[in-house]
């Protein structure tokens, strides 16, 4: 066991910095805009309405990608609620997110 320690603190690190379970957003592979979204993982982290290259990023994502909708074309989650909340939360247009946030 204790020889694998180190691949398991490597690994540990990887996810880390890749952003797993932090609240970070997935934007899907550019360019914009997407055929459709994703739905989001996780909710966000604090830190993406303090930084603005971050909240920029969420920002150009909606603004592009809201219109076409989930690929699963369900409902947004709880996840993408909170994503959605940001968005507004920084100062943007409602007119985008308005039929993810509409029940069915």
């Amino acid at each position: 066991m204790k020889r694998h320690l180190p691949l398991l603190a490597l690994l540990a690190g990887a996810l880390t910095a890749c952003g797993a379970g932090t609240g970070a957003f997935q934007t899907g592979a550019a360019p914009y805009p997407l055929p459709c979204m994703r739905h989001q993982t996780a909710r966000p982290s604090g830190d993406y309405a303090r930084d603005s290259a971050r909240g920029l990023t969420v920002l150009r994502y909606y603004t592009a990608n809201a219109p076409r909708g989930y690929c699963d074309r369900k409902d947004a989650t709880g996840a993408d609620r909170a994503w959605i909340r940001l968005y507004l939360k920084l100062g943007a247009d409602p007119a985008p997110v308005r039929p993810l946030l509409a029940s069915r």
